[in-house]
């Protein structure tokens, strides 16, 4: 009897933009496109097609009057989505709004109708680089598992989306008290993007 041999490859654990870029809707998706909330309060929720809107739908998000955001996931149903997503407003100074929202965008007719419920929400300030930099790279530190977990929010009750080992360099740019904003790599084409424990962060 042969005895098969086989060689396993242990690749370094590295978190891509798998949790955000490879989340998008089909280029020919129905709710793609700019909507329009009508005056009429009792039909709130519901939206119609226009030119210049405060609802804008793209592959990857939806952008409202101030704020942006991007699908972490999406789940389809019938005549529409449910979605899991990151939202970012401007607050001003060195400040960013992060929320999480639970969105559900179904079509009726020719008409949008949008459900949106606030999940989490974590006002951060900008990462003191020291300078005008907007941006900087930090290591990550050991750990007691040996790896570090990315996060899709600034929570432990967020989905790990990769790990990260320690020495990794990634690029940060927010920060709360305990986490802090993972937004690319640092000397490697990967973009890693969510929120890890600051802890476990070089300054």
């Amino acid at each position: 009897m042969k005895k098969l041999l086989l060689t396993i490859a242990v690749l370094p654990v590295f978190a891509t933009s798998a949790a955000h870029a490879a989340v998008v809707l089909s280029p020919t998706d129905p709710l793609i496109g700019n909507w329009c909330e009508p005056h009429v309060p009792e039909d709130h929720g519901m939206y119609y097609r226009g030119s210049e809107c405060d609802l804008v739908i793209n592959r990857e998000g939806f952008d409202g009057v101030d704020t942006s955001c991007i699908f972490l996931e999406i789940k389809k149903i019938r005549n529409g989505v449910e979605a899991f997503s990151e939202c970012t407003t401007d607050v001003g100074g060195n400040s960013i709004l992060y929320s999480y929202e639970k969105v559900t965008f179904q079509i009726t007719g020719k008409r949008l109708q949008a459900r949106f419920i606030t999940m989490h929400k974590a006002e951060t300030k900008r990462v003191d680089t020291g300078d005008t930099h907007k941006t900087m790279c930090v290591e990550i530190k050991p750990t007691p598992d040996g790896f570090l977990n990315l996060r899709q929010g600034p929570g432990m009750k967020f989905k790990v989306t990769a790990k990260l080992l320690s020495g990794q360099r990634v690029m940060v740019d927010y920060q709360t008290d305990e986490w802090i904003h993972v937004r690319s790599g640092c000397s490697i084409p990967v973009d890693p993007n969510g929120w890890v424990y600051r802890k476990y962060v070089s300054e």
